[in-house]
């Protein structure tokens, strides 16, 4: 166990929980199946606009990722790590698909 102990910051513990309900309700408002109706305010039409916040919630959850993760450093065996899992997943994604979609083009002609 390290002597160092890192302390929580509660502003970005609230931050995260601010987010997690800003793409709660988002999801909420976009698939709990509102109807519009055409009246001029409605509690459907205020719930449809509250969708827009997971578009906030997730840019939140971004910034906080980025800033937790300049203060850690990176190390050239974390990046190749990183980039032997990313190839490995695209070629075993490539070689399923091309065994059970064999007649699809890969590139669509229009």
């Amino acid at each position: 166990m390290s002597c160092e102990q890192s302390k929580r910051n509660s502003s970005m513990e609230l931050l995260r929980i601010i987010a997690m309900l800003c793409i709660v309700v988002s999801h909420f408002c976009v698939h709990g199946g509102f109807d519009l109706e055409p009246v001029q305010f409605s509690f459907n039409k205020l719930l449809i606009q509250w969708g827009r916040l997971g578009n906030l919630g997730v840019d939140i959850f971004i910034i906080i990722t980025g800033y937790f993760l300049s203060e850690k450093g990176t190390k050239l065996k974390q990046l190749c790590n990183l980039f032997t899992q990313v190839w490995f997943y695209s070629i075993t994604i490539f070689i399923v698909f091309s065994i059970f979609f064999p007649k699809k083009h890969l590139l669509m002609s229009y």
